[in-house]
């Protein structure tokens, strides 16, 4: 009887630090993060303005998080995952069907990727007390060749002219 008793408060002694573990993972990014979304084209002489929000949040899983980006009062409420947190990778779930890496690079996320034939690069810069986030916009039916001269061992490089930037300042509220 103590022998049982003996191993259920060690079990109980043991398992306290875990439960007291709070989400410290994004810690630095964790709150409601808002300011105006600015989207510059090369079709436009001047930008449009539309208020922007980006909600990260913990969950009750060390491992999940909230991610909800709200443009113009419509809101996308997304699914943030630590895959593997010491090495910055993480999935980002559209609950949708769309699940994208991303990649933490100390105060950058970054993610790479195509829909319809355009190249996006989106990023998310923690600086200070405010995140730059940033969208570059390239189609691909505008890629362009230069280099290619094998008898000078230049190879040949393909870019892609941007098109549109979206570009917010966001600070904590």
């Amino acid at each position: 009887m103590y022998r049982l008793l003996f191993l259920f408060v060690f079990s109980v002694i043991i398992s306290l630090p875990i439960f007291a573990q709070k989400n410290t993972l994004l810690k630095e990014w964790q709150g409601v993060w808002k300011g105006n979304l600015e989207i510059w084209s090369t079709k436009t002489e001047k930008p449009q303005s539309i208020p922007m929000e980006l909600h990260i949040l913990p969950t009750d899983s060390a491992q999940k998080f909230v991610w909800k980006i709200i443009y113009n009062q419509e809101p996308r409420n997304y699914i943030l995952y630590a895959l593997n947190s010491e090495k910055g990778v993480f999935m980002l779930d559209e609950q949708n069907g769309i699940k994208m890496e991303m990649k933490l690079w100390k105060n950058l996320f970054v993610s790479t990727f195509e829909v319809e034939n355009n190249l996006l690069v989106g990023t998310y810069r923690l600086q200070k007390r405010e995140i730059w986030f940033e969208i570059l916009f390239y189609p691909k039916n505008n890629a362009q060749k230069t280099g290619n001269l094998p008898e000078q061992k230049i190879p040949e490089v393909v870019f892609y002219p941007s098109q549109v930037l979206q570009r917010a300042v966001l600070r904590r509220k």
